[in-house]
């Protein structure tokens, strides 16, 4: 009888997405102290890159573009809803998960968010467990809808 080890979440996305060592993640928000909060969440499996506003992340997607861009909704030089449209829009982009967290929760915010593409809508101050469990969820989801090919 052989025993295998528990795969983690991580390496079956890992083996879904084409087995990339570190997943890069982009983190756009003007508050780097929240930011950076997010990014020490995600963990050692993720390569995360923090910007302040849209023309960073603009620039950053172009040098590599990441799997997963979480934006807060107030950007110092713009909105997330525009950020979140021109990247579900653009052609690296079809397959990475757009998560708005924001201060802002009211209703006709979030739907704008929906409408843009995002793919989840949290509101901040978000505990650190539910914001991983939005990642794993959507990471799962996210495969189903878009098989690799």
């Amino acid at each position: 009888m052989s025993t295998t080890r528990p795969t983690s979440w991580l390496q079956r996305v890992a083996r879904l997405l084409g087995g990339a060592p570190r997943y890069p993640v982009l983190i756009v928000d003007s508050r780097f102290d929240e930011a950076r909060h997010l990014a020490s969440v995600l963990g050692e499996g993720f390569h995360v890159r923090i910007v302040g506003g849209l023309h960073a992340a603009f620039q950053a997607v172009v040098d590599q573009p990441p799997i997963l861009v979480v934006t807060e909704l107030e950007l110092a030089d713009g909105s997330g809803i525009d950020l979140v449209r021109a990247l579900r829009n653009h052609p690296s982009m079809h397959r990475a998960l757009l998560m708005v967290v924001s201060w802002r929760k009211g209703i006709d915010d979030k739907v704008a968010a929906f409408e843009a593409g995002a793919d989840n809508f949290l509101v901040k101050p978000v505990s650190p467990s539910a914001f991983l469990e939005e990642v794993k969820r959507l990471s799962y989801f996210r495969q189903i809808l878009l098989p690799r090919g």
